[in-house]
């Protein structure tokens, strides 16, 4: 099994998202070759004026480190 490359608790980010907030790592598994990530996310509804917070899943060579825990 490959070795994991964030951990739990990690800020991490999208690659291709280069404004967006980190999101910390929430739990991870591993697929058959890869493993897959779930952080925290928040998004910004500008209608209604408001933060909504979530979960968004992501593959580890779409992720990026931003902070170490």
């Amino acid at each position: 099994m490959k070795e994991n490359k964030f951990k739990i608790g990690d800020l991490v980010k999208f690659k291709q998202d280069k404004d967006s907030d980190a999101g910390e790592v929430l739990s991870l598994s591993f697929g058959g070759k890869e493993w897959s990530y779930r952080l925290s996310s928040k998004e910004v509804d500008l209608e209604a004026k408001e933060i909504i917070n979530g979960i968004k899943t992501g593959m580890e060579d779409e992720l990026v480190l931003v902070k170490s825990k």
